[in-house]
């Protein structure tokens, strides 16, 4: 497989990956990655009429790219080995290649780490089935219709910064998103339609909730998700991410996924498994390219052992 790398925007690849809904391959979703500090090239094969981007990111004199972000979504006749070996841009002096790959079932090909994910697959024909997830749809549904209202389109980014900063800081996790980032996914998202925000608000018409949808190519993710505790208490939480698997539907796309999440965020799983059945792992693997990306890929994997042992587990309790 022959790739051409360019620092620059590939036309083809452009071309490729607006008209079959790729969204983590554009342009745009180069230029949003800036916010967090990456400088991005393109890869494209024309043979195989399949390409992706590749953002950099540079700490002191350390330099970290990653081949495709935040997945290397990949037709799976396509090897993952394979695609690594030819397109790591050597001439970019990397001292590690990071490689994230979604919808795994096993833990083959010696992973970094492995974390749990949950997909809805067969998406066209989903619907909410269970009884737990059609109580709580029905008990938001008859809140909203009287105390909050959901909205297409995005809000005030500073606003969303908030809202999502308040609640990664309720859950006990780290505000990893700045507001540049949440300005970039407004601007991207008035401008392409593979990218969808959906807002909550209440009867003053003040942010109470919003979630961000991303189509790339047949699958969608549920990329972000934030409410206050006032519109939790009112299951917004499930109206939105209902909201954002109609979208998905609407868009043609075949699998729904609910992203990885750590090990430890039992709750977090949980609640996916309300709306997905399959369970998968999406794993990481680091690639050395220097001395330097030596000692910290046998940190990484050091460090990944945990999430390895739980997937392992994960795996033989399937």
């Amino acid at each position: 497989m022959t790739w051409l790398i360019e620092r620059q925007g590939i036309s083809p690849l452009e071309n490729w990956a607006q008209s079959g809904g790729y969204l983590f391959a554009t342009q745009g979703w180069a230029r949003l990655l800036e916010t967090l500090g990456a400088s991005s090239g393109f890869a494209w094969s024309a043979k195989n009429e399949l390409g992706f981007i590749l953002p950099v990111f540079s700490k002191f004199s350390f330099r970290l790219g990653f081949l495709g972000f935040p997945q290397l979504a990949l037709p799976c006749e396509v090897g993952i080995e394979s695609v690594a070996t030819a397109v790591l841009p050597r001439q970019w002096h990397l001292d590690l290649a990071r490689l994230n790959a979604d919808a795994q079932a096993d833990l083959l090909n010696h992973p970094t780490s492995a974390r749990h994910e949950v997909w809805i697959d067969d998406l066209p024909n989903w619907r909410p089935t269970g009884k737990r997830l059609k109580k709580d749809l029905a008990f938001a549904r008859r809140k909203s219709s009287t105390q909050l209202r959901l909205v297409s389109g995005c809000p005030a980014p500073i606003v969303f910064h908030q809202l999502y900063s308040q609640t990664v800081r309720r859950n006990g996790g780290i505000a990893r998103y700045g507001a540049s980032y949440f300005q970039a996914i407004t601007d991207l998202a008035h401008d392409n339609p593979l990218l969808q925000v959906f807002s909550v608000v209440d009867t003053n018409n003040l942010l109470v909730g919003a979630a961000v949808v991303a189509r790339h190519g047949p699958r969608a993710y549920y990329l972000h998700g934030a409410v206050n505790n006032y519109a939790k208490s009112l299951g917004a939480s499930d109206e939105l991410l209902f909201r954002l698997i109609e979208h998905a539907q609407a868009w043609g796309c075949q699998k729904f996924s609910l992203m990885a999440s750590p090990w430890d965020q039992t709750g977090l799983h949980r609640y996916k498994l309300k709306w997905g059945k399959t369970q998968a792992l999406t794993k990481t693997w680091d690639i050395p390219l220097s001395s330097c990306g030596q000692a910290l890929a046998m940190w990484t994997r050091l460090r990944g052992r945990h999430d390895r042992q739980r997937a392992a587990s994960f795996l033989s309790g399937q």
